[in-house]
């Protein structure tokens, strides 16, 4: 609750809040919740003894008329209404079994309706790999993003923005790409998406993203080269969380800092491990349709 006031009391001072269409919710208290927390847990795994289970206050968050909001509850935005125009993503602290019901405050401090998008064990960047290239987001993009992450997650990682910035404007789907290959993986390195100096245009890294589709929509890993002309390369790995459904879908831009911005692209390689089944990749290489610099 202490918590949602405060980012609510941020967006409130943002101009586009007064562009939200508003709604009123409030609470009411309603029981108690039940938790073990992560201390008493491992207290009792290294010391074998117990201490008193903890009780907070639950709520019950409701509308103007009475009905009672929750994340299981989507379809309070009825047939022709659209979705809302705050969407929040982050982690268990937002969505989990036991509920805190931060999405509900939000609602009832900032007097709108919140999409809740988050993930239960999906990591800080769980939810975002899997909203981005979602129907709800690219259709209806909301107006304002709560991003949730716990302090013990670092964000600092460039490999990170180089996958959810092309993320946001769906990859290479949107244009038609420079170069596209279906094929099927074999154990060990499979070239794909050659492209030659011959053809009389230079490719600098800086203006590309790579996009592969797999045909297991349940690939979390990949293990990738990005060549270049002058014999530079990058190598490219890419673990998705467990838990989001990315739908064997792997984006990100090739690197664009420093000199390798100039470097001009030359092929990918993926390596596909022995003993796993075959898949089918569908591989496109585009522009970016957007300004600014990756990692």
């Amino acid at each position: 609750m202490r918590t949602a006031k405060l980012v609510a009391n941020r967006i409130k001072s943002l101009s586009v809040y007064k562009e939200l269409e508003k709604k009123k919710y409030s609470h009411k208290q309603e029981g108690l919740i039940h938790k073990r927390g992560s201390m008493q847990i491992a207290f009792s795994q290294l010391c074998r003894q117990e201490f008193a289970d903890q009780y907070v206050q639950d709520f019950l968050i409701v509308q103007d008329d009475d009905t009672e909001v929750s994340f299981d509850n989507q379809d309070l935005f009825g047939e022709g209404e659209g979705l809302p125009e705050v969407t929040l993503v982050g982690t268990s602290n937002s969505k989990s079994a036991v509920d805190y019901h931060f999405d509900g405050f939000l609602k009832e401090f900032l007097s709108v309706d919140v999409l809740n998008e988050a993930m239960a064990s999906g990591s800080f960047n769980g939810s975002l790999l899997q909203y981005f290239p979602s129907v709800e987001f690219q259709d209806e993009p909301p107006k304002i993003l709560i991003w949730e992450i716990p302090a013990y997650h670092s964000i600092s990682r460039p490999l990170f923005y180089r996958q959810v910035t092309p993320l946001i404007y769906d990859g290479c789907q949107a244009d038609e790409p420079i170069l596209t290959q279906n094929l099927t993986l074999k154990s060990g390195v499979n070239e794909l998406l050659f492209y030659s100096s011959s053809n009389g245009k230079n490719m600098p890294s800086g203006e590309l993203i790579v996009d592969f589709r797999f045909q297991d929509s349940q690939l979390k890993n990949l293990n990738a080269t990005v060549w270049y002309i002058n014999g530079r390369k990058e190598r490219i790995r890419i673990q998705h969380p467990q838990r989001a459904d990315t739908r064997g879908r792997f984006v990100f831009e090739l690197k664009s800092i420093g000199e390798w911005k100039d470097f001009n692209y030359m092929s990918i390689d993926i390596d596909w491990p022995a003993g796993v089944d075959t898949t089918r990749v569908e591989a496109k290489l585009c522009y970016k349709k957007y300004a600014g610099q990756g990692g």
